[in-house]
């Protein structure tokens, strides 16, 4: 039998580590969940699916497994005799199978969750994806401003209701979950390779991407860029946003590697 790869049993224990850190994560939303069930149940007010409620907060936590991907396993890799090259390889593949398994789990979640809803007849009302809000606004003009310059644009992601189109949910959620990752990797091989204040720039180039990606899916954070751009409004259709989605997780991907290609590993 062929020996696996360097770059795949990099791979399999990094998407080991994660999960089981990604079942802690699922375990507090579940409970959190269970309180939401309990106050809609009780009060009438709507609430968002298990699989929409890890829409927002499944990528915060991808976002820090990114930066933990450069301080936590890549010096302790390359200690022990892993090429740069196979951590990278091994670590987009970890961060991939991960993107794709969180959806999955949280689909079954909200399946069952529904059903269990069901079954006990509880008065519990659904958002859908078009009903959240990723922003609302600000007592003040400069606080609102902000708001929508910097905060909006990370937190305007694409969602879809899981009921209505389950392949294109998954999708859109494992795409959103790719992208958070790899913006963490990106700031944190910045900040690894070059310090606190060169560093700060590679958090201005995520948050770039970020806004670049919110204009193309054209919502709330589109309406806060349209005043330093050359154009009233912009529309791409859904595959169009997706390849941009993939380029831009490319960029971000060939950026990791060349900042990781030659970084000197701190002791």
């Amino acid at each position: 039998m062929k020996q696996r790869s360097v770059s795949a049993k990099i791979a399999i224990d990094m998407f080991a580590v994660q999960t089981g850190w990604a079942l802690w994560y699922l375990g507090i939303v579940t409970m959190i969940q269970i309180v939401r069930l309990i106050f809609s149940a009780k009060n009438g007010s709507r609430i968002e699916d298990f699989f929409l409620s890890t829409g927002q907060s499944a990528n915060i936590f991808m976002f820090v497994l990114g930066i933990l991907a450069v301080y936590a396993f890549m010096p302790a890799f390359i200690r022990n005799g892993v090429t740069r090259k196979e951590f990278f390889k091994g670590g987009i593949a970890a961060a991939a199978g991960l993107a794709l398994a969180l959806p999955l789990i949280a689909g079954v979640m909200a399946l069952a969750e529904r059903s269990l809803v069901r079954l006990a007849d509880l008065p519990v009302s659904y958002h859908s994806a078009d009903m959240i809000d990723s922003g609302g606004d600000s007592p003040s003009s400069w606080v609102r401003t902000i708001i929508r310059m910097i905060i909006v644009p990370v937190f305007d992601i694409p969602l879809a209701d899981l009921q209505e189109n389950g392949l294109l949910a998954i999708a859109l959620h494992a795409l959103n979950l790719a992208f958070f990752y790899l913006s963490g990797w990106l700031i944190g091989a910045g900040f690894y390779r070059y310090g606190g204040p060169a560093g700060l720039g590679f958090i201005v180039l995520a948050l770039f991407f970020f806004h670049l990606r919110a204009f193309l899916w054209k919502k709330e954070a589109a309406e806060s860029l349209k005043q330093w751009l050359p154009v009233d409004t912009f529309s791409i259709p859904l595959p169009g946003f997706i390849f941009a989605s993939l380029a831009l997780i490319f960029i971000m991907a060939w950026l990791i590697r060349l900042l990781t290609r030659r970084v000197a590993v701190k002791l």
